[in-house]
């Protein structure tokens, strides 16, 4: 059986490389001349129509992957944003699993803002595919498994801590933005409580001696 593009003219071969030239960010015409024979021709446009074929399937099995992240989310920054931004580029679905207070605990932290606050503010994120309650360190097995995570995402300061995930998904260690945290906002707000808690204890001391004068 002789192959569909055998009953092609020199011509039409030439005619669908230039308008298929560029797709892949670079011209065809040196590689194509009018006087080639017909078979490296034919050769030629099945070579592009083949990887055209193959970036389309590595980009559909790149957009169709799911993400899973972990986290407390507590005092909503922009840090958050811009990691669950990079989280969400990875895939087509971005599932963010949200430490209760009660696991916080657990962990020896206490979020200031309640898990039900947390959790409206990261279900409004447009990009955010859905949030699930994290309860415990052993239900990511089951999250994975259960939702088809294809990649598993934590910021790097978690970095080599869930590599026994690899054998289930893809585990990935993303930058966290520097200069900006939950943990050196919470100190920050601290400082400025302790600050003013002085200020006021120092205002005190001179009502009292203001009146021990009188």
């Amino acid at each position: 059986m002789s192959h569909p593009l055998s009953v092609w003219s020199s011509e039409q071969l030439l005619g669908a490389l230039h308008e298929d030239n560029g797709f892949f960010g670079y011209s065809v015409e040196w590689l194509v001349r009018p006087d080639q024979p017909f078979h490296i021709l034919a050769r030629i446009l099945l070579s592009c129509y083949q990887r055209r074929f193959f970036v389309d399937l590595e980009r559909e099995c790149w957009m169709s992957r799911t993400v899973i992240t972990y986290g407390t989310f507590d005092m909503f920054h922009i840090g958050h944003l811009r990691l669950l931004k990079r989280m969400h580029e990875m895939g087509e679905r971005l599932i963010v699993g949200l430490s209760t207070d009660e696991f916080n605990a657990l962990k020896g932290k206490k979020a200031l803002v309640p898990y039900e606050e947390r959790r409206e503010i990261v279900e409004a994120i447009g990009f955010v595919d859905l949030v699930i309650p994290e309860r415990s360190w052993e239900q990511k097995v089951e999250d994975i498994r259960q939702h088809n995570v294809d990649c598993f995402v934590m910021g790097n300061d978690w970095a080599g801590q869930f590599d026994d995930l690899k054998e289930l998904c893809e585990v990935v260690y993303l930058e966290r933005t520097r200069g900006v945290s939950s943990t050196e906002l919470r100190q920050t707000l601290g400082r400025l409580v302790s600050d003013e808690l002085e200020i006021a204890h120092v205002l005190q001391l001179l009502k009292s001696m203001h009146a021990n004068l009188e």
